[in-house]
């Protein structure tokens, strides 16, 4: 009987019901190493730089961040004036 909490280094193939096909051993497979090298497509993702020592992303996510809160304090404040022209 094959243990499914401890296999003990064996390969259980299943039928499509679930059934056991075949039990037999794990073959051992070595380790691949590569060595990737970027292309030119590499050069344009967006953490590259504009202009050397311009980090493009950092500014872009600062700028957001800032037109986020302007609009979020423009939205707050139109409701507070109609709020108070209301009461």
């Amino acid at each position: 009987m094959f243990d499914f909490r401890h296999p003990n280094g064996k390969q259980v193939l299943l039928n499509t019901d679930g059934s056991v096909k075949s039990v037999g051993p794990i073959h051992h497979v070595a380790a691949v190493s590569t060595d990737i090298t970027p292309g030119p497509a590499m050069q344009n993702t967006a953490a590259t730089t504009d202009a050397p020592g311009f980090p493009a992303l950092p500014v872009g996510l600062a700028a957001g961040a800032l037109l986020a809160a302007g609009a979020t304090g423009t939205y707050l404040t139109l409701r507070r004036k109609q709020r108070g022209a209301a009461a």
